[in-house]
């Protein structure tokens, strides 16, 4: 059965007649809107991706900054701190460079979590005030610096920041 229609000239019937070039030409012309389509939707999905990768770059670079400024940071603060309880004194140098730590720490507000964020935002402003206190520190200003060194350290020695 199969034989018989598929002979020869059936089948140069069938390929010189208008009905099936004109299938042939729909395909092809659908086969190639769907092409289109695809290229068109795959060029906007590449835009979106180059637009965040600059953030994504951003991101990863401040990690990394954070990541090296962390146990300088660390060890700073535990000397500090050590140095305030053994003296029992605080020094308006002593504040100052414990507020410039505070501030190299908030320039990677990307890194820190908002909770922590905020903490050492609080710390930070603290520190400030205690800074310009002139020398006329008191034993509450002592142990003021030494609890807000100790959250500091505390905050900084979390394991989520061991990235």
């Amino acid at each position: 059965m199969i034989t018989t229609f598929m002979t020869k000239s059936n089948l140069l019937n069938i390929i010189n007649s208008p009905f099936a070039g004109n299938v042939i030409g729909l395909i092809s012309l659908l086969v190639g809107v769907l092409g289109l389509i695809g290229t068109v939707i795959t060029y906007f999905m590449t835009k979106k991706i180059e637009k965040k990768l600059p953030e994504a770059q951003v991101h990863a670079i401040d990690k990394m900054h954070f990541k090296e400024y962390r146990p300088i940071a660390i060890t700073a603060l535990e000397v500090e701190c050590s140095n305030v309880k053994e003296i029992g004194k605080l020094s308006r140098n002593t504040c100052t460079r414990m507020f410039y730590i505070c501030t190299n720490i908030l320039k990677h507000k990307d890194v820190l979590n908002p909770e922590d964020l905020k903490s050492i935002e609080n710390i930070h402003d603290e520190i400030k005030t205690l800074a310009y206190l002139d020398g006329n520190y008191k034993h509450k200003d002592v142990i003021e610096f030494i609890e807000k060194t100790t959250n500091l350290i505390g905050i900084l020695q979390k394991g989520e920041y061991d990235l």
